[in-house]
């Protein structure tokens, strides 16, 4: 797993292998709270959207990120999280995205399948970036 999450927070590696985050920034705001910034790859007729979403929990000993924004409406919530397989010789990435709020009822459908498949999208570079470094 070490290897997966230092790939994963290597944000300015992003773009050579990310296709769905292609920009990856962590901003401190002057109220101490600390961002990660994003350039995502919607395709379809969103195309490239920013995003700024707080970062609330980071715990790099057990490989967990929990991030997104909280407004009430429009709000997103994300964890990622890596851990060993029973034998050892592999990891798991998981990742889990949660999406809220009244614009999300009006385009859900729509929303939910350019996640599920940039995020899936992703998960297949990160396996094929880890391989490539190990």
């Amino acid at each position: 797993p070490d290897k997966v999450w230092e790939v994963l927070m290597d944000f300015a590696m992003y773009p050579k292998w990310n296709p769905f985050h292609r920009k990856v920034e962590i901003v401190e705001r002057d109220d101490g709270r600390i961002l990660v910034s994003m350039n995502v790859n919607m395709s379809g007729i969103i195309g490239d959207l920013v995003s700024k979403e707080e970062i609330f929990y980071v715990d790099s000993k057990r490989h967990i990120m929990i991030y997104g924004i909280d407004l009430g409406t429009p709000s997103s919530m994300r964890v990622l999280w890596v851990s060993s397989r029973a034998d050892g010789k592999a990891s798991t990435f998981y990742s889990y995205d949660l999406i809220g709020g009244y614009p999300a009822i009006f385009c859900w459908g729509y929303i939910e399948n350019l996640t599920y498949q940039g995020f899936s999208n992703m998960h297949v570079a990160l396996k094929k970036r880890v391989e490539q470094l190990v």
